[in-house]
């Protein structure tokens, strides 16, 4: 299920990178009394309730007649609020509405969009200027104060009120969402268009052609599947125009809507940074992988060159030793017919469910032989399955706190071993049995 995408707009020195900060729960944002310090977006996932949303921190709001990088901070955050699903504009309620305010709030009603109103540092307003809020048209404002984290909870029930409402068979209904993610340039459209039998999508040899997330639903003997086509995911300090950031922030958003993502590098370039940074947005965000190698046309010699690969995810993907690879070759139609039906198969393992007797019998024998160390022996009672999409597992022991990381991937890598569960990430928590 696609996570809504929530951007905290605002002028700047208004607390937006404090708030956000507050919301997340760590300082992940530079905070400074200084304005402007914000010049690129920050992106979490965000939990409350129940609810998840990606929460956005951008830029400072500023008149439009800002140029040089003020200029660009300005455009990038009129893209978090074309891109967004609910806004959350804060305003300083020390100095209430001024027109700078009245045009960012003009802007915002226009889009048609939920947005919530935020007066930040109420602890330190008088009344008239925080009562002036409603001046700007947007409902009634939630009064807070980031830094003391005053009324967060109340912004935040109000705000997931605000959260469009999914469906979480949406993509069963439709079928496998198959996203299609990499660098620039490493052949996402042309596969896709193989894959498609059309020549339906742009393709260039100048990277970053794809500007947009395209969906296609298509079937394959019979099977629905539904294409993503991304923009090309660069590092975040190459995401310099309006463009790239839009791009940027509708890939991260095509990873959280697909069931499976084949993750596509350049063989000839081996494992880059930035290939493990976009498989793990995927493992992050609990979807299925597969690692795809294309342009093997241009190798001399493959097998010599797939066996170095392989030991190179290895050593460098640690985190996704469940994703199969497949070495492909788009220009010349070779290894590009087996990815859907890999990608279903993934699929498969993501939405399986064990039965609670049987995951308990796996358990017993997984435990007997080889029981959790320490001084002080833990027992494991039981363990159930409480999700899938990815399948997620809580395990109840008389001490959960003394077993250590090690030994909750030895369950987990013993529980692959048993289900399979191949190419998707599963998740197994801890819990006193009561």
């Amino acid at each position: 299920m696609a996570r809504s995408i929530v951007a905290i707009v605002g002028l700047q020195n208004v607390g937006k990178s404090m708030l956000f900060n507050r919301i997340v729960g760590s300082r992940v944002a530079v905070v400074s009394d200084e304005p402007g310090v914000t010049r690129d977006r920050n992106l979490r996932q965000v939990e409350w309730t129940g609810h998840e949303f990606l929460l956005v921190d951008t830029g400072g709001w500023m008149p439009e007649n800002a140029d040089g990088i003020d200029a660009l901070v300005l455009d990038q955050t009129r893209v978090a609020v074309d891109e967004a699903d609910v806004i959350l504009f804060l305003v300083d309620a020390q100095l209430g509405a001024g027109e700078v305010e009245l045009s960012l709030a003009r802007i915002i009603k226009r889009r048609n969009k939920p947005c919530l109103l935020v007066g930040n540092k109420s602890d330190r307003a008088p009344e008239g200027p925080a009562a002036g809020l409603q001046s700007l048209g947007l409902g009634e404002p939630v009064l807070v104060s980031a830094i003391h984290g005053t009324s967060i909870g109340q912004m935040l029930d109000d705000l997931v009120a605000l959260l469009p409402k999914q469906l979480d068979d949406e993509a069963a209904s439709e079928g496998v969402r198959v996203a299609v993610i990499g660098r620039p340039n490493v052949g996402k459209s042309s596969l896709v268009n193989q894959l498609l039998g059309t020549y339906r999508n742009v393709v260039d040899a100048e990277p970053g052609t794809t500007r947009d997330a395209i969906d296609t639903p298509i079937t394959v003997k019979g099977q629905p599947y539904v294409l993503v086509d991304t923009a090309g995911l660069r590092r975040r300090g190459r995401i310099s125009s309006r463009v790239e950031f839009y791009s940027h922030l509708r890939s991260v958003h095509s990873i959280e809507k697909c069931d499976v993502a084949l993750v596509l590098m350049d063989a000839n370039h081996g494992v880059t940074q930035q290939d493990i940074r976009i498989a793990g947005l995927a493992h992050e965000a609990g979807r299925g992988s597969i690692l795809v190698f294309n342009k093997m046309d241009l190798v001399q010699a493959r097998r010599p060159l797939e066996k170095r690969l392989a030991e190179e995810l290895e050593r460098v993907m640690a985190f996704n030793p469940y994703a199969p690879v497949h070495f492909i070759s788009v220009k010349e139609k070779h290894g590009t017919k087996a990815l859907l039906p890999a990608a279903r198969k993934v699929d498969g393992a993501r939405r399986t469910r064990i039965q609670t007797a049987d995951l308990n019998r796996t358990l017993q024998k997984i435990v007997e032989y080889h029981p959790p160390p320490g001084r002080r022996p833990t027992r494991i009672f039981y363990g159930t399955q409480i999700a899938d999409c990815p399948p997620s597992f809580v395990v109840f022991a008389s001490r959960p706190e003394n077993i250590q990381r090690n030994y909750i991937r030895y369950l987990m890598n013993q529980l692959r071993k048993e289900y399979g569960f191949e190419g998707t990430p599963i998740k197994l928590s801890l819990r006193r049995r009561r």
